[in-house]
Order: structure tokens, then sequence, then C-alpha cells
């Protein structure tokens, strides 16, 4: 194999892997830009749960102190009746 077969040879593979990785390159962006919208997603439905969480313990927390509140009430109006 002389210099101008093996310079042939050479650009014809560089030639194959321009085009196959023109493609993979693209196909490389669109996954990624896919993946960073569903990260996005993912973040976004946590912090909503996570708020929803957070306030439901609030909600939860003050059931409580206004049940227990009112239970202790209604036992102090019991002996201070009788």
């Amino acid at each position: 194999m002389n210099v101008s077969e093996l310079k042939e040879a050479i650009n014809e593979v560089l030639d194959e892997r321009d085009a196959f990785d023109g493609r993979t390159h693209s196909d490389h962006h669109r996954f990624v830009e896919e993946w960073i919208e569903e990260r996005k997603r993912k973040e976004e439905r946590y912090e909503r749960l996570r708020q929803q969480v957070i306030g439901w313990g609030i909600i939860t927390v003050l059931t409580g102190v206004g049940y227990g509140s009112y239970h202790l009430f209604v036992e102090f109006v019991k002996k201070v009746t009788h």
C-alpha cells in the first residue's frame, strides 16, 4: 500500500466516522436536553410534594394542639362546675 492509498483509506474511515459522529452527537444533544427537562420536572414535583407534606404537617400539629386545648378546657369546665 502506497502513501496515496493509505491517505485515501484514512480519509474514507474519517468520513464514515464524521457522518456517524454527527448523527450520534445530535442524538446525544437531544438526549441530554430531554434528560435535563426530566430532571427539572422531577425537582419541581419533589418541591411541590415537600411543600404539601410540610403544609399537612403544620395542619396536623395545629389540629392536635386545638384538640388538646379543647379537651383540657372541657375538663377544666367540668371541674369548676362540680
